[in-house]
């Protein structure tokens, strides 16, 4: 019998199969996805319909673009974060997508 069913954010994470280190960063990654994932979605879902780009995003998580990126797109495809269809300058003078959640737009 388990503790307690599994969650949306209790899930592997993909690695490089030809990569020892790949495989080295999903497994120490696994205890923190589901927390790591929270926060991201907070983030996102806290803006409403203004958003987030994903630079944005790390800001307001403290979350490296590394670790960042990879829990956004997990919330993509899992259907709870999407391409707003909207555009924002970065720091770098290029644009951006702005994500938002899916329950903000309907």
């Amino acid at each position: 019998m388990r503790d307690r069913e599994p969650t949306l954010f209790d899930r592997q994470p993909p690695f490089q199969l030809h990569s020892d280190t790949s495989r080295a960063a999903a497994e120490s990654i696994v205890k923190d996805m589901g927390r790591l994932e929270r926060a991201v979605y907070a983030a996102i879902r806290g803006q409403g319909r203004r958003g987030l780009t994903d630079a944005e995003g790390q800001v307001a998580t403290g979350i490296c673009v590394s670790t960042y990126v990879p829990r956004r797109v997990a919330l993509v495809e899992q259907g709870l974060v999407r391409d707003s269809e909207q555009r924002r300058m970065t720091d770098t003078r290029r644009l951006a997508v702005v994500w938002v959640a899916i329950e903000e737009n309907r």
